[in-house]
């Protein structure tokens, strides 16, 4: 079952702090990959994750590089709250 955007996120941080530029290219990578086959949401989900652990772990990756390659969610309805007229 492949859930997960990165199988080991200790592994990537391990990588990330020894070379963040090699890790961050290998996240986008990872981001690239899975675009086909899971909803953006799922993706955008995973992201976010990783973003909240890698700050806990105070490793700065570029996220607006990153969070450029990631898919745009897809909006399936107008709701709005109704007006006064």
């Amino acid at each position: 079952m492949k859930r997960l955007l990165v199988p080991d996120p200790d592994s990537l941080l391990e990588r990330a702090r020894a070379d963040r530029r090699a890790a961050e290219n290998e996240l986008i990578a990872a981001i690239v990959r899975r675009r086909d086959g899971v909803s953006p949401a799922t993706i955008n989900g995973s992201v976010s994750t990783l973003k909240s652990f890698f700050d806990f772990e105070e490793v700065q990756f570029n996220w607006k590089k990153i969070r450029s390659v990631t898919p745009a969610g897809k909006t399936v309805a107008k709701d709005r709250a109704p007006t006064a007229e």
